[in-house]
C-alpha cells in the first residue's frame, strides 16, 4: 500500500495508517478513484499547449460543433471524472461499512443464541451419557430402573428441544440446526437401546418362568417350559436385529457430536470414548439385570 501510494503522488506513510486502522480495501478504493498527484501525471495534464495542437483542436471542435455545440473545456472534462470518482468511493464506503456492520451484527447474534442453547445441549449429553454407562455397566440397576431414567430422559430431551425452537431464528439456522440434530440423535440412541432392554427383559422373564416350571413333571408343565423357551429365543433374536440400527445411530451421534462440539466446545456434547466403548463390544452385549422390578 505505501510503495503504491508513494507512486501517486500520496504520503505512503499515512496510506499505510489509513489502511492498518481502516481497511486495506478502503485504501485501496480511495486511491483508485483520487487524483494522480504523481510528478508525470501533473506534467501530462499541466503541458503547455503548441500551434500544432491549438490547430487540431479547432479542427477537431469545428467537426464536432453539429453534434457536439458545447465542448467541455480541459478543467471541465477533469472535472467531471473526479465527481464520478468521489461519488464512487461513498458509495462504495457506505456499502462497505454496511456489510462489515451487518457481519459484526451475524457473529453477535450466534454469540448470544450459542450461549442460549449450550444449557439445553448439554442437558441431552448428561441423559445420553448416563444411558452409554449403563449399557457399559449394567449391573447397577435393576430393569425397572432403567425403564423409569429412560423414559425420565426422554421427556427431559423433548422440553429441552421445544426451549432450543422457541429461541431459533432465522438467522441462526448455522448455529440451532446443528444442536437440534445432536438432541434429536441423542433421543433416537436412547429409543433404540430401550428397545433392545426391553426385550432382554422378556427374554429373562421367560427364562425365568421356564426355570420356576422345571420342577413339575406333568405334560402341561413340560409344554409350558417350551413354550417359555421359544419366547425367550425369540425376543433374543429380535435383540439381535435391533443391535446393527443401534449401532449405526450411535455412529451417526459421533458424527453429530463432532459438528456441535466446534460450536459449543467438547464439554457440551457427549464424548466419543464411551460411544466407542460401547460398539467395540465391551458393552454392547452386556449381561442381564440384575434384578426384576
Amino acid at each position: 500500500m505505501a510503495p503504491w501510494a508513494s507512486k501517486r503522488g500520496r504520503s505512503g506513510f499515512g496510506w499505510f495508517l489509513i489502511s492498518a486502522v481502516f481497511s486495506p480495501l478502503l485504501g485501496v478504493i480511495f486511491l483508485l478513484v483520487m487524483q494522480d498527484l504523481s510528478p508525470q501525471a501533473v506534467a501530462k495534464y499541466s503541458e503547455a499547449p503548441t500551434p500544432e495542437t491549438h490547430v487540431m483542436v479547432f479542427k477537431r471542435a469545428s467537426d464536432m460543433q453539429d453534434t457536439q455545440p458545447n465542448p467541455l473545456s480541459a478543467p471541465q472534462a477533469r472535472e467531471r471524472p473526479s465527481r464520478r470518482r468521489l461519488v464512487i468511493a461513498c458509495v462504495a464506503t457506505v456499502l462497505f461499512a454496511a456489510a462489515a456492520g451487518w457481519a459484526g451484527y451475524s457473529a453477535i447474534q450466534q454469540s448470544r443464541v450459542k450461549d442460549l442453547l449450550r444449557p439445553h445441549v448439554k442437558l441431552a449429553t448428561i441423559h445420553i451419557s448416563r444411558m452409554l454407562v449403563l449399557e457399559v455397566n449394567p449391573s447397577s440397576i435393576t430393569w425397572g430402573e432403567y425403564f423409569d431414567k429412560s423414559k425420565a430422559s426422554l421427556e427431559e430431551i423433548d422440553r429441552a428441544v421445544i426451549q432450543v425452537r422457541s429461541i431459533a431464528t432465522d438467522g441462526s439456522k448455522a448455529v440451532h440446526e446443528p444442536a437440534l440434530q445432536y438432541m434429536g440423535r441423542a433421543q433416537q440412541a436412547i429409543r433404540q437401546l430401550t428397545s433392545m432392554w426391553r426385550h432382554r427383559f422378556a427374554a429373562d422373564r421367560a427364562e425365568r418362568s421356564s426355570a420356576n416350571s422345571r420342577g413339575g413333571g406333568s405334560e402341561y408343565a413340560a409344554q409350558r417350559r417350551i413354550e417359555d423357551l421359544n419366547k425367550a429365543l425369540d425376543e433374543l433374536r429380535a435383540e439381535d436385529a435391533e443391535r446393527e440400527p443401534t449401532r449405526k445411530t450411535l455412529e451417526a451421534l459421533m458424527v453429530d457430536a463432532g459438528a456441535t462440539r466446534k460450536l459449543f466446545g467438547g464439554d457440551a456434547v457427549v464424548d466419543s470414548s464411551e460411544v466407542e466403548a460401547l460398539l467395540s463390544g465391551e458393552g454392547f452385549k452386556r449381561e442381564k439385570a440384575a434384578s426384576a422390578p
